[in-house]
C-alpha cells in the first residue's frame, strides 16, 4: 500500500513540475481503516468537487493505482501539449 502511495505522490510531483495547473490545490484521502467506507477521497479544491472511492466498488490500493494511472496518461498528455505548442 505505501508503494501505491508514495507512485501516486510522485506523479503528483511530476505533474505539477510540468505546469499543469488542473491539479493545483488537488487534495488525495486514502482511508485504510477496514471499518470507513470510503476507500479514497480526491478533492479538486480548486473548482471545489470531491470524488469517492468506494471499498464496495475496489480495494483502496487500486483505487490508488487506477488514480496513478489517470495522473501518468495526463502528464503524457500535458507534456505531448507542450511540447507541439512550443514548436
Amino acid at each position: 500500500m505505501q508503494d501505491a502511495v508514495e507512485n501516486l505522490a510522485k506523479a503528483y510531483i511530476d505533474i505539477r513540475n510540468l505546469g499543469c495547473i488542473q491539479f493545483d490545490d488537488m487534495m488525495v484521502v486514502v482511508h485504510c481503516n477496514v471499518d470507513h467506507r470510503v476507500a479514497i477521497e480526491v478533492r479538486l479544491q480548486s473548482i471545489g468537487h470531491c470524488i469517492l472511492g468506494m471499498k464496495k466498488e475496489k480495494p483502496c490500493i487500486e483505487h490508488c493505482e487506477d488514480l496513478h494511472r489517470y495522473m501518468t496518461v495526463c502528464a503524457s498528455k500535458w507534456r505531448k501539449l507542450m511540447d507541439d505548442r512550443r514548436r
